[in-house]
């Protein structure tokens, strides 16, 4: 295993431009394998200009749960939150609403709370992918606590978003 940390984080995240896809094959099974000492690896990656890649690094990072992250998971969030703002997230990385679920749902798995709010408002998302990412996260966070419903008509998610935001 420790080599395969080794070639996955030493060569396989340095592949050029054309080599995207496994980059982020790389990040993925780097998540899998849930090692801290590729975390330096999957910190340099959320700086991908290629937004798929980094947002699977966030994604191994936030498995690997290595709280030294935080900081860099945290520049990734306010950079994605700057692209989704200008418009500028290729449609090649995914749905805007799910990615930025995914980066504060990262955050808070590592110990962030401040992301709760971009968590919550994700809840009341269009995106049905995305309502299950922020639910999860909110989930782990806070167990049952969270009465709510990612697949229940707007006005009841809203109903349930609300009476959870009154208790907190």
């Amino acid at each position: 295993e420790d080599a395969a940390v080794q070639v996955l984080s030493g060569v396989a995240l340095e592949y050029p431009a054309g080599f995207a896809a496994k980059r982020a094959l790389a990040c993925s099974i780097l998540g899998d394998l849930r090692d801290a000492s590729a975390v330096p690896a999957l910190v340099a990656t959320l700086r991908d200009p290629v937004v798929a890649v980094a947002s699977w690094a966030c994604d191994a990072l936030a498995r690997i749960g290595d709280r030294d992250a935080l900081p860099a998971l945290q520049r990734w969030h306010q950079r994605l939150l700057s692209l989704a703002s200008a418009g500028a997230v290729p449609a090649s990385a995914g749905v805007v609403d799910v990615l930025l679920a995914q980066a504060a749902g990262a955050r808070l798995a590592l110990g962030d709370s401040r992301c709760i709010p971009d968590l919550v408002g994700l809840l009341l998302s269009g995106e049905d992918q995305a309502r299950r990412v922020a639910f999860e996260a909110m989930r782990a966070r806070f167990g049952s606590e969270l009465q709510y419903d990612p697949d229940a008509p707007p006005a009841e998610r809203r109903s349930a978003v609300e009476c959870w935001q009154a208790e907190h």
